[in-house]
């Protein structure tokens, strides 16, 4: 079987397990909606790290970036077929010139391809792979502005909004070092594409609840998406309601999102945890991870990870594909609707998308028994009924 093996890059991934739920606890066949097998040839694995969706009036479709073949490979939503296979350039004037992380779809005509660690470099392609521009800032000779550890996956996905990309970016300093978690440190920056200019949001920091305190790696990580009126909204770890920012008027607002599972308060480190020290202590409690927004349905989801029962001997990765999980549900006023339990060991619950036909799970999961080399299921679900 094709490997499936998690880049560590991907911080926002999940943690799970078994626990004690609410006798009333709602069960996700309850809301399985439909489902379709991708067929995959020889040149494609199963770990589908990066992924869009993308709608059009009659199709819909679901893209995945291939490092094998150096593509964008796209599959209809309805049959599981590849469509097609967008080749991505390399070298050359107008090729990638760095190691490819993250795309976005934005549209037939308009493809980006960001590399690993930069802005700079990066290029636009469209539906028939032809080039069409080159992302270079201006102040492309500043290295502190150029090294940008930007995330551009599932959780943290870069938008184009207008005529500027909205990215999120993960920290390159000592995050074990408490004064550097602080509200200094803009995580959000824009690329404005006509201006060909960087621009660093200050209003987006690490929360006041983070600030100069010691935790575990894997809950600095965090995950965003953008409502209808142009806010972000953010999913961290350790709270148990999201952040609103309105980046139009600087306002910050905060809204309740628990589970109904969260009983503790995080305690931070006294000092930088040792050996497995990290892993354990993100294994065994629950913990948020990421916030979807569903423009079709008016609808947020915010995935909670449930605390495995036993987490001797085990690291973050891979036993976190073990953990059960939840998705809560949120209306367009961040009101919650209901809480759904998913199981462990079966959907890859880092990496969940949402299409005109519903919230998509993966079952890529490596623990998973059933998997199969020439296939890949997508169960689709509707948590609106």
């Amino acid at each position: 079987m094709k490997n499936l093996i998690p880049i560590l890059f991907l911080l926002f991934t999940i943690i799970s397990c078994q626990n004690d739920k609410p006798n009333s606890y709602l069960v996700y066949d309850d809301y399985l909606k439909g489902q379709v097998s991708l067929s995959l040839d020889d040149s494609t694995s199963l770990d589908f790290f990066f992924i869009n969706t993308y709608s059009d009036s009659a199709k819909n479709f679901f893209l995945s970036l291939n490092p094998i073949t150096n593509s964008v490979d796209k599959y209809s939503l309805e049959s599981g077929e590849l469509v097609k296979r967008i080749d991505v350039p390399i070298d050359g004037p107008e090729g990638i010139t760095g190691i490819l992380q993250g795309f976005t779809y934005h549209n037939s005509d308009s493809i980006f391809l960001f590399i690993k660690g930069k802005v700079s470099g990066g290029i636009i392609i469209n539906d028939e792979g032809k080039f069409i521009d080159r992302l270079r800032h201006r102040d492309v000779q500043s290295e502190a502005r150029t090294l940008i550890n930007h995330a551009t996956n599932g959780s943290n996905p870069t938008v184009k909004i207008n005529d500027e990309l909205y990215f999120m970016r993960y920290p390159l300093f000592d995050t074990y070092n408490p004064s550097n978690i602080n509200d200094q440190y803009p995580l959000s920056l824009s690329y404005d594409l006509a201006k060909k200019e960087l621009e660093f949001d200050s209003l987006i920091t690490y929360p006041t609840f983070y600030q100069n305190e010691i935790w575990s790696i894997f809950d600095l990580t965090f995950s965003r998406t953008f409502n209808e009126k142009k806010q972000t909204v953010i999913s961290w770890p350790l709270l148990d309601y999201l952040l609103i920012y309105d980046l139009q008027n600087g306002k910050v607002s905060k809204k309740p999102a628990k589970s109904n599972l969260d009983k503790e308060v995080p305690r931070p480190y006294t000092g930088a945890p040792k050996g497995d020290q990290a892993d354990k202590t993100t294994l065994s409690a629950l913990r948020y991870r990421a916030i979807i927004y569903d423009p079709w349905k008016s609808l947020y989801y915010r995935v909670a990870v449930l605390p495995l029962s036993d987490v001797d001997g085990k690291q973050y990765f891979p036993n976190s594909y073990e953990q059960e999980f939840s998705i809560l549900t949120l209306d367009q006023d961040f009101n919650l609707l209901k809480e759904v339990f998913f199981p462990g060991k079966v959907y890859n619950h880092f990496n969940i998308s949402v299409s005109k036909k519903g919230l998509l799970l993966m079952k890529n999961n490596q623990f998973d028994q059933t998997l199969k080399e020439d296939s890949l299921r997508i169960d689709i679900f509707d948590l609106s009924i």
